[in-house]
């Protein structure tokens, strides 16, 4: 009988030791999930606000109360810009170096008449970049 009762005991311990490393387990793989699900909308959010103001920038014309318009979406858009930089996995990569160059190019020739074929530009590299970012693949 206290053989029984020792090997009951046995049992419970180690089935309570396994139930609570899966419930341990199991959660630390459900955090892990859900930071990269909300990285990963973040940097979606990022692309499409670029991509949103890009749009808003080509789309307006070049008169004088437009221009101020545009310095708004400008300075809005410059953020956005900055944390795609920031946020892409290195700086040594040939599309980081080209985003860079163009984003460079980009601020030079606001507000010059040339700033919607510049923001075509840089629109076209933000959408390819958007296609080929391996982070946001599930």
């Amino acid at each position: 009988m206290i053989q029984s009762t020792k090997q009951t005991l046995l049992a419970v311990i180690i089935g309570g030791i396994i139930s609570f490393a899966t419930t341990w387990l199991n959660n630390r793989y459900q955090l892990n999930r859900e930071k990269q699900n909300w990285y990963r909308e973040q940097l979606y959010e990022n692309y499409r606000k670029c991509i949103s103001l890009l749009i808003k920038i080509q789309n307006l014309n070049s008169s004088a109360e437009n221009l101020e318009e545009k310095r708004v979406f400008l300075t809005e858009l410059k953020e956005y810009l900055v944390l795609l930089q920031i946020n892409y996995p290195s700086n040594k990569i040939k599309e980081y170096q080209e985003l860079e160059t163009e984003i460079n190019e980009y601020l030079k020739v606001f507000p010059n008449v040339y700033l919607n074929s510049a923001s075509q530009k840089l629109l076209n590299r933000v959408i390819e970049l958007l296609k080929n970012d391996l982070r946001l693949k599930v």
